[in-house]
C-alpha cells in the first residue's frame, strides 16, 4: 500500500479520474490523486509543486 504523500514529494487531486499508473520512485496515480515523488530530493520536487501552484493560480 502507499503512503498518502510520498516522502519529499505532493499530491495533487484530480477533477476526473484516471487510469492507475505508476513509476517506480518518481510517481503513481490511482483514481483522482497523483502523488509525486518518493526517491527524487525535495529540492527537485519543490519547484515542480511551485510551478503547478503558479499555473493553477494564473488560470483562475
Amino acid at each position: 500500500m502507499f503512503a498518502a504523500k510520498p516522502s519529499n514529494g505532493f499530491l495533487l487531486i484530480l477533477k476526473d479520474p484516471a487510469p492507475r499508473a505508476w513509476r517506480p520512485g518518481l510517481w503513481w496515480r490511482v483514481g483522482r490523486r497523483v502523488a509525486v515523488g518518493g526517491v527524487t530530493a525535495g529540492s527537485a520536487t519543490k519547484p515542480v509543486a511551485d510551478m503547478i501552484s503558479i499555473k493553477l493560480a494564473s488560470k483562475g
